[in-house]
């Protein structure tokens, strides 16, 4: 593999710019060798270029109908084209290009096929009945290909009805893709001019999964050197952010590893463009693939990191990060989300202490924050990779272990990797208050005593960064759907793809003997409507109900255990709450960063409180005369 990769990269004279089709030499070609087909739904109707979409048309609409392309040196693929060659993109796809690809899956009668997503083989092309997306239904790339509708028919078309330059565009792809499909032959083929930058992409993605691996090893071997493979890659694809500034970006950070300018960077709100497919939001694209195969190959040199999304919750931040610190996480990316608030100066000091890595997480309208900042770190942010393993937790989630074992979070996780292990799922405990509780300013685990006497089946993740391409807030997703070793606290297996009884982010049995979360996510009154709440200038019915009910459940709970086993783990809490706190003006701002929640605590429950007593659930009035009673002139 080495030996093919030396190769590519040795210097070359620098690749002719492409040539139109009107300019090309036909001879340099061999005669396409394949076949052409009219793609017939399962509705009866033709597949054909429409407005930004394909689309389905009548079959005698035959001069808008796309071509399908199978070449005889590799059967397994079908290539589809507009008759003129214009851009076509399907939808659920988010490739729009001169030429579109697909696997082919031979269907059960003769000339029938299913076309699966080549990065997503869970996925397949097919229609929808009428009124189903559109009047008419529309043609979408994420079926399951179990019905009719996902099914096509094969229409042979001669080739002298076609124009020479389709015919043309179909050879460039047949020689592209002959098997057994090589990276570098695709690669080669880019740079000699032999295959056009608008059919790339569509061969690209077709690439089995070896060899896209492959291809992102080339890409990182560049290091800087000129007409390498991702120079001529991105050379034909420089709109396409994954090659023109991810990969780049990754294979510059490589070598020295920088850490991020100041501790501090924007993620604005294009990012979205690397949102997670498995979680719904973007596509499966064949950049976002390579990058994250690139990203799987990087070696850490360091242990433990934290990555947390919060808003405005300055004032548990330093006892948070003095915690984690103590106990053996190195490093925490920190995801403030369209705050503009007393946190913001903490967040600042922070980031110059060089402990914490702040982004400021601009979030747009296609996901919400937690999703977007998984995203960027797991996906944009080159600097988790240093990490062996990362932990994604809230503010309000501590990791606890056994201390009588284990000496922090380094030693446990040594201790799973005594057999092979991806990520551990990590069950929670939910502790709670009780209605006399208001804020003080004190550590959270030593405020809060008493947890529900079951371990909550909800699990939060500490994984290995470099081996998954993003996550759920409650368990990682794996690079390409590989297979991966997900274990328990105890080392057992947690899940693997033949569970089908439960999702990945439940337990089966659920266990908090050896390491676990402490969840402390109402805390007092206030501090539970403050949290539910504090993004809404009143608090709606449904969430006002939501509230009142979770927090008078949990207080009123009379089977409550005392747990203070975390408090053994926090022997090391001081030192760090000292070094942070010595930091350049970290303590000034984390006294603000109080003083102003403390005011919003009284702020939101006055607030709340204003309704008059009899209006509204009896949970609702239950939970205000909570409220009531607390001294809230003492909260700020």
């Amino acid at each position: 593999m080495f030996d093919r990769i030396g190769r590519l990269l040795r210097p070359r004279p620098p690749a002719a710019a492409a040539t139109s089709i009107w300019q090309r030499d036909t001879a340099r070609f061999p005669p396409f060798r394949g076949t052409f087909h009219y793609l017939l739904t399962g509705r009866g109707n033709l597949l054909c270029t429409g407005g930004h979409f394909v689309e389905m048309q009548d079959e005698s609409t035959k001069a808008t109908a796309l071509v399908g392309v199978v070449p005889d040196d590799n059967r397994q693929v079908m290539f589809l084209l507009a008759p003129n060659l214009e851009r076509i993109e399907l939808r659920d796809d988010g490739l729009r290009a001169a030429a579109l690809s697909a696997g082919v899956v031979q269907g059960e009668t003769q000339g029938s096929i299913r076309l699966r997503h080549p990065l997503a083989p869970v996925r397949f092309l097919g229609v929808t009945a009428a009124g189903v997306g559109g009047p008419g239904g529309c043609v979408v790339f994420n079926t399951l290909g179990e019905t009719e509708l996902d099914r096509f028919t094969c229409v042979p078309v001669l080739a002298t009805a076609l124009s020479p330059q389709l015919e043309l565009a179909a050879a460039e792809l047949a020689a592209a893709s002959v098997r057994p499909m090589r990276a570098e032959l695709v690669v080669s083929h880019l740079e000699r001019g032999l295959l056009r930058p608008s059919l790339a992409e569509a061969v690209l993605r077709v690439l089995p999964w070896d060899e896209l691996a492959v291809l992102a090893r080339m890409f990182m071997a560049q290091k800087g050197a000129r007409n390498g493979a991702l120079d001529v890659v991105s050379g034909c694809l420089g709109e396409n952010r994954w090659f023109a500034q991810v990969l780049p970006a990754l294979v510059a950070w490589q070598g020295a590893r920088p850490a991020v300018p100041g501790h501090h960077l924007e993620s604005p709100v294009s990012d979205e463009f690397a949102g997670d497919p498995l979680e719904g939001f973007g596509h499966v694209q064949v950049g976002f693939a390579l990058n994250a195969l690139a990203r799987a190959d990087m070696r850490p040199r360091r242990q433990a990191c934290l990555v947390a999304s919060v808003q405005n919750e300055g004032a548990y931040l330093v006892d948070w990060l003095a915690y984690h610190f103590s106990i053996g996480f190195e490093h925490a990316f920190i995801y403030a989300n369209d705050t503009a608030t007393v946190s913001d100066a903490l967040l600042r000091a922070l980031a110059g202490s060089g402990m914490v890595t702040v982004v400021h997480n601009r979030v747009g309208r296609h996901f919400g924050a937690h999703h977007k900042a998984y995203a960027h770190a797991l996906t944009l942010l080159p600097q988790v990779l240093d990490y062996r393993w990362c932990a994604i937790l809230g503010i309000d989630e501590y990791f606890a272990f056994d201390s009588r074992m284990f000496r922090g979070v380094q030693d446990y996780l040594a201790w799973q990797e005594t057999q092979p292990v991806d990520a551990v799922a990590l069950c929670r405990q939910v502790f709670c208050a009780n209605r006399q509780d208001v804020w003080r300013d004190a550590f959270t685990p030593a405020r809060f005593c008493k947890r529900e006497p079951r371990t909550n089946p909800l699990v939060k993740s500490i994984f290995k960064p470099r081996a998954f391409w993003n996550a759920h807030p409650h368990f990682p997703h794996s690079t390409m759907n590989a297979p991966f070793v997900y274990r328990t606290e105890a080392g057992a297996l947690h899940h693997h793809a033949g569970v089908r009884d439960r999702p990945a982010a439940h337990a089966a049995n659920p266990s908090a003997a050896l390491a676990w979360i402490n969840h402390y996510r109402l805390r007092s009154a206030p501090e539970a409507l403050w949290k539910q709440a504090g993004v809404h200038e009143t608090v709606p019915a449904d969430l006002a109900l939501s509230i009142s009910r979770d927090f008078l459940a949990l207080a009123d709970t009379t089977d409550l255990v005392d747990d203070r086993r975390i408090l053994a783990c926090a022997g090391g809490l001081e030192p760090w709450l000292a070094r942070l706190r010595a930091a350049p003006g970290v303590a000034v701002a984390e006294a603000r960063a109080k003083a102003g929640h403390g005011a919003s605590l009284c702020k939101v429950a006055r607030d709340f409180m204003q309704v008059p007593p009899g209006d509204g659930p009896a949970e609702v009035a239950a939970f205000r005369a909570v409220l009531a009673g607390l001294p809230l002139d003492q909260v700020a």
